[in-house]
């Protein structure tokens, strides 16, 4: 009879202490909530000159998860906003829209080799070194009293036309000067650091953010000097809203 009761008691524990532990085991199991939404996919195109630009982007889109980015470098006269949501460059260009907003600003500097001996040229003599008129260092005005000995053929770097970069410069020199067509032309401002790194005679200019001490600035002194300040335009068909919006909002405090 106890054996009976013993077995009967045992049962009754050993079913409720399996129950018990199928409770528990299920308290301990994460809960599943609703899925995050898949991020908002926005297609970039940058010019080459606004390469730096990409860790701007990259940190923009990882302070919101709703944002994912493909960035692409086009040169400024192939860009479209029918292939992308936002375009970066450097000033305004023949087409640009009116829901163009600056997100940025970027100074194109005068670059020489480090072992060209001039410190600085005049606003005049720069707009003759790019117009060709100047092709001999030792006509150019250094505008200050620091001794120079450069001398030799000057060898011009510009850009491919179209290139944003080039039309800033271009903008800056004015209608009545035209750029030298027989000025070397490089792709991107990664080649003319390069080429004027090489050539002592070189003169070109790049983006100060691309400025390193493979060459040396160039300053520009006296009077009617050129503005080299270029704002960073960002570029959409229609005013940006929701996430792209959230994006062109972040790059403008970081690029201000």
């Amino acid at each position: 009879m106890w054996s009976l009761v013993w077995a009967y008691s045992f049962s009754r524990f050993f079913k409720r202490s399996i129950w018990l532990l199928l409770l528990g085991l299920a308290a301990c199991q994460p809960l599943v909530g609703d899925p995050l939404p898949a991020p908002r996919l926005i297609q970039v195109q940058i010019t080459p000159a606004l390469a730096a630009w990409r860790g701007k982007l990259g940190n923009c889109a990882a302070q919101d998860a709703s944002i994912g980015l493909i960035v692409d470098e086009v040169p400024a006269d192939q860009m479209a906003l029918a292939k992308a949501d936002l375009l970066l460059r450097i000033g305004p260009g023949p087409d640009t829209p009116k829901t163009a907003s600056v997100v940025g600003w970027e100074e194109v500097v005068m670059i020489v080799n480090p072992q060209n001996s001039l410190a600085s040229i005049t606003g005049k003599s720069w707009s003759e070194l790019l117009a060709g008129r100047i092709q001999d260092w030792a006509a150019v005005d250094p505008g200050s009293k620091a001794p120079t000995d450069q001398t030799g053929s000057v060898n011009l770097w510009s850009y491919l036309p179209g290139d944003d970069v080039r039309q800033a410069v271009e903008n800056a020199l004015g209608a009545d000067v035209e750029l030298s067509p027989r000025a070397n032309l490089a792709p991107s401002p990664a080649a003319m650091l390069e080429a004027v790194a090489k050539d002592p005679n070189a003169f070109g200019y790049l983006p100060r953010s691309w400025l390193d001490n493979r060459v040396r600035e160039i300053t520009l002194l006296g009077e009617g000097l050129p503005d080299l300040q270029q704002p960073v335009l960002a570029l959409t068909a229609s005013p940006p809203q929701g996430p792209l919006r959230q994006l062109i909002g972040c790059l403008s405090k970081k690029g201000l």
